[in-house]
């Protein structure tokens, strides 16, 4: 039984989140000051290795979160397959 009970069997961290924003708004901020702001890389080499570093855990939700994100950014899913595939030996040209 979850403690968000109000929210169902089939909420997610998303939903748990938004769902109380004055408890969870410093977490969501960091988030977004991690993910979004501040000079050097772009939203998608961060989603990337965010989704890399998730793959490598084995955390699927976190996984599948940033590589979907790092696709809307316009990152090759691919890039991210063969960096989990081959690691280091992988042909990045």
């Amino acid at each position: 039984m979850t403690i968000f009970s109000e929210l169902g069997p089939d909420a997610g961290i998303g939903d748990i989140l938004l769902s109380h924003p004055e408890r969870f708004a410093p977490i969501l901020t960091f988030a977004h000051t991690i993910m979004r702001t501040g000079d050097g890389l772009d939203s998608g080499t961060r989603e990337l290795l965010a989704a890399f570093v998730s793959g490598l855990n084995d955390c699927v939700f976190c996984h599948g979160v940033h590589a979907a994100t790092a696709e809307r950014f316009g990152v090759d899913p691919d890039l991210l397959q063969a960096l989990l595939g081959e690691g280091t030996d992988a042909n990045l040209a």
